[in-house]
């Protein structure tokens, strides 16, 4: 005889199963919404959880509530929360060290123009470095912006 089934009780063992796989679901995993259609008709949507695991895809099935996916997305954010810091910090530093070459480029270049070189962040050449006169005849000071 078939029993009535508590739909508390299933969510609660359907959010178990997610925690069980926390530690996978930390760094990948999505909620998917599926359709299908039975005799002509659209039935739907179908919720599941899928993440990859050992070159498999795995999934737990989350049935047609929009309450539960909404709850398992909630539990996926909080998850994967740290790994997007740690992408986003990731791609921030990349910016960072690009913008830095990029400085760096047109520092030398300018450097270049003078007759001077950088070695790090050290500039050489100053020996044979001569500035331009001015119109009175004296040496003039060149000051860089850098």
């Amino acid at each position: 005889m078939r029993q009535n089934r508590d739909p508390n009780d299933q969510k609660q063992k359907t959010l178990a199963r997610v925690m069980a796989h926390r530690e996978v679901l930390a760094c990948q995993g999505a909620v998917a919404e599926t359709w299908r259609s039975y005799g002509g008709r659209k039935l739907g949507p179908y919720y599941r959880l899928a993440w990859l695991e050992d070159g498999r895809q795995r999934s737990i099935y989350l049935g047609t509530s929009e309450e539960l996916a909404q709850e398992v997305r909630r539990l996926l954010d909080e998850f994967q929360s740290h790994v997007r810091r740690q992408r986003t910090w990731r791609q921030q530093m990349a910016q960072v060290r690009k913008a830095f070459r990029d400085h760096q480029r047109q520092w030398r270049r300018e450097l270049r123009a003078h007759g001077l070189y950088a070695r790090g962040l050290t500039v050489r050449g100053w020996r044979h470095w001569r500035p331009a006169c001015s119109a009175s005849g004296s040496e003039s000071q060149t000051s860089f912006e850098g």
